[in-house]
């Protein structure tokens, strides 16, 4: 008997990303029951009076690379 191609859904978010987490999307084949994931990167903090609302990190304390790097949106690192 012949395996059968996959059927895969389009991707779903299961876990939303942070700014201190990854999230996670999957997908469903329809014909055998298979999940795929993947990860998704971290989004940006949302800062507020100094402090992120979401991970309370210091803005003080967090460094932006975008200076550095042109092709970067913007990323920011712990000091």
């Amino acid at each position: 008997i012949d395996a059968l191609d996959h059927s895969y859904s389009n991707w779903v978010v299961t876990t939303e990303p942070t700014c201190s987490k990854q999230g996670v999307e999957s997908q469903y084949c329809s014909k055998c029951g298979d999940t795929q994931t993947q990860s998704i990167a971290t989004v940006a903090h949302s800062i507020e009076n100094g402090v992120c609302t979401v991970c309370g990190v210091n803005e003080n304390d967090l460094v932006s690379l975008k200076p550095y790097d042109n092709n970067l949106d913007e990323y920011f690192v712990y000091r």
